[in-house]
């Protein structure tokens, strides 16, 4: 390899001769059958990427078959949750109400005038049992027959 210098006013140029490189190649096919390294990578990664999409497939035909099977006992599961959050949640009001000094002796109160009022409306005479017996069935009629 030779190297000449040339220089002028302002610049200096440096010119190579590029270096002749000879390869000989006797089985064509042995190149193609050694893969580079990037598509290997590549590969590596649609390997993975399928993988991965047929899992989360199993997956989710594996849940859906799962809730298909078993979707009364999981609604009747949801419904006890649900019922078990709302009775905390109404205690934990009340406790907080009950927690208020004058609001909790003012619910009494007014408990105890309800009580009260509904002896004395309800319970005192025969005539007014008896009118408290009809409306507790003209209730029932509406809620079970479906009459209006």
């Amino acid at each position: 390899m030779t190297t000449e210098i040339v220089k002028s006013e302002e610049r200096v140029e440096v010119q190579a001769e590029a270096p002749i490189v000879e390869v000989k190649v006797e089985d064509n096919l042995m190149l193609s059958k050694m893969p580079s390294a990037k598509p290997a990578k590549e590969e590596q990664w649609l390997q993975f990427g399928e993988k991965t999409s047929d899992f989360i497939t199993d997956v989710q035909n594996s849940v859906g078959d799962f809730f298909k099977q078993y979707q009364p006992l999981l609604a009747s599961l949801g419904w006890i949750l649900l019922a078990l959050i709302s009775a905390k949640l109404t205690l934990a009001l009340l406790g907080a109400i009950n927690d208020i000094p004058l609001v909790s002796v003012l619910l009494e109160l007014i408990g105890l005038g309800y009580g009260i009022w509904f002896i004395y409306r309800y319970l005192l005479t025969a005539a007014t049992r008896q009118e408290l017996l009809g409306e507790i069935q003209n209730f029932k009629k509406q809620v079970f027959d479906g009459e209006g």
